[in-house]
């Protein structure tokens, strides 16, 4: 891997992984799919993400937590200002709202 920046997409659904990577391909982005928390802070690239696109739910280390780890390290701090580079898109799993009884 080069220096390059890139986003990186963690998801444990492989579908899912392959779906964002490849829209952000499309849009002639540079981007790496990557299956857990763990096979991201294992890559040896935390450098050079410049944008994090996290499943929330995900066996191991959620995307919450893996946010949280990144902050710890001085990387990746949750923040709404414009002025800040890196961003963090948090993708969830739905669940059907309780039915009324």
């Amino acid at each position: 891997m080069t220096d390059q920046h890139y986003i990186a997409v963690v998801d444990d659904d492989e579908s899912v992984r392959d779906a964002v990577t490849n829209l952000f391909r499309s849009m002639g982005l540079t981007a790496r799919a990557f299956a857990s928390a763990e096979e991201f802070l294992g890559s040896g690239t935390l450098e050079h993400a410049s944008c994090l696109v996290l499943d929330v739910q995900m066996p191991g280390m959620g995307g919450l937590n893996l946010q949280t780890h990144l902050a710890g390290l001085g990387r990746f701090r949750l923040s709404l200002s414009p002025r800040t580079a890196t961003k963090l898109f948090a993708a969830g799993h739905c669940s059907p709202a309780p039915s009324a009884s």
